[in-house]
C-alpha cells in the first residue's frame, strides 16, 4: 500500500486486518478507519490487499462508468469449486466479458417490467397477507425471515419459473438450502483468509458456502433446465434468458487464454459486447450464473428489506412520505 501512496491500518503477518473483527463490528470498523485514514485506504484481509474507497462519485465511477475496466476485482474466496469459480463475480478477463454479455440482456429493462405481475402476486400472497396475520393475532414478528421468504418466492419464480411457498412447502429443494447454504462457520471464514492454497485442498475446503446446498441448488437449477429444453419452455424467465447463450453440443468453448495485463484490458473494453459470441457458455457456466442468482437475489434482497423496515419503524414521517409517493404512482389504490 506505501508503494501506492494510501494509508492504512497496520497488518499483522499471515492474518493483515482481519483481527480487528474480533472486537469491532465490521461497519462501526469502517467509519472508524475512514475517520483515521481518510475517504480512500488500504487493508489486507489475510495477506490479500484491498483498496476500501468511500467516495460516492468514486465509487459511481468506479460501479458505473468505468465498470468494464474493473472485471479485475476482488473474487469471491474459491479453492477450485466448479461452481464458484464459473460465477460472473469470479471469472476474470475475456471469460467475464463473454459471460457478462450472456448474463447482461436478462437484466434489460423492459423484460424486469414484464415481470412486475409476477412480483406483485408475490407481494400480496407471501407478505401482505402474512403481515395482515401477524397483524390480526398481534403476534411477534421474525422479520428477516418473513422477508426471506417472500424473496424466495420472487426469486424463484422470476428466475426460474418454479412457484414455491417456503412457508407450506419447506421441502422443495430451494426452500430446504436457502437458509442452510448461509450459514459461514467464522473458522472457515478465517481459514480460507489465511492458509494456502493447498492447505485448504488437503483439507478439501472449497469454497465458503456449505458444498452439501450448493450441490442441492445446482442439481435443482440443472433438473429445471432440461425440463424447459424437453417442454420447448420459452418463457421470460432469467434462467430461460441465460440459456439463450448455451454452446451447441459440437461448438467449441471461445478461447479466454487472453494476457490479462492492462494495456490489454483497455484495448478490449473498446469493443462492443456485441462482438462476442451470442452461443458463448458451457451448461455448467449457465448453472453458475443461475446459483449466484439464487444467493444474491435471495439473501441481500431480504437484509435490505429488514432493515429499511427497522428504520421506517423508527419514523413514522418517513413511513406516510413513502406510502404516499406510492399511492401517487398509481401501483394501488
Amino acid at each position: 500500500m506505501d508503494l501506492l501512496g494510501l494509508k492504512g491500518p497496520k497488518p499483522v503477518i499471515i492474518f493483515g486486518n482481519l483481527l480487528d473483527l474480533l472486537f469491532v463490528s465490521k461497519p462501526d470498523l469502517e467509519v472508524q478507519r475512514m475517520k483515521q485514514f481518510g475517504k480512500i485506504y488500504g487493508i489486507f484481509e489475510g495477506s490479500k490487499p484491498l483498496i476500501q474507497v468511500a467516495e460516492p462519485e468514486l465509487i459511481k465511477q468506479i460501479l458505473v462508468k468505468d465498470f468494464r475496466l474493473f472485471n479485475t476485482k476482488v473474487r469471491i474466496t474459491n479453492i477450485g469449486h466448479p461452481v464458484i469459480e464459473r460465477m460472473l463475480v469470479s471469472v476474470r478477463g475475456d471469460t467475464w466479458r463473454r459471460t457478462r454479455a450472456a448474463v447482461s440482456p436478462a437484466f434489460a429493462i423492459g423484460r424486469m417490467r414484464r415481470q412486475y405481475a409476477q412480483i406483485r402476486h408475490c407481494v400480496g400472497e407471501h407478505l401482505v397477507q402474512r403481515m395482515q396475520s401477524y397483524a390480526d393475532n398481534c403476534a411477534p414478528v421474525d422479520v428477516k425471515r418473513m422477508y426471506g421468504c417472500f424473496t424466495l418466492s420472487t426469486m424463484t419464480w422470476c428466475a426460474f419459473g418454479a412457484r414455491t411457498d417456503p412457508y407450506r412447502d419447506s421441502g422443495h429443494p430451494f426452500v430446504a438450502n436457502a437458509w442452510p447454504v448461509f450459514k459461514l462457520p467464522l473458522w472457515k471464514l478465517l481459514a480460507l483468509q489465511v492458509l494456502p492454497g493447498v492447505v485448504l485442498r488437503a483439507f478439501r475446503i472449497r469454497s465458503l458456502f456449505d458444498e452439501k446446498c450448493i450441490a442441492n441448488i445446482t442439481q435443482t437449477i440443472l433438473t429445471i433446465m432440461r425440463a424447459k429444453e424437453t417442454a420447448g419452455d420459452k418463457s421470460d424467465d432469467f434462467i430461460n434468458v441465460v440459456m439463450n447463450s448455451k454452446l451447441d453440443p459440437n461448438e467449441e468453448l471461445p478461447d479466454d487464454n487472453n494476457p490479462d495485463d492492462e494495456e490489454n484490458l483497455v484495448m478490449r473494453s473498446k469493443t462492443n459486447d456485441s462482438n462476442v459470441s451470442k452461443k458463448s457458455l458451457t451448461e455448467e457456466e449457465i448453472v453458475a450464473q443461475g446459483f449466484i442468482f439464487f444467493t444474491a437475489a435471495f439473501d441481500q434482497m431480504a437484509n435490505l428489506l429488514s432493515f429499511i423496515t427497522y428504520e421506517l419503524a423508527l419514523k413514522p414521517e418517513a413511513q406516510d412520505r413513502l406510502y404516499e409517493e406510492i399511492a401517487g404512482a398509481h401501483c394501488f389504490p
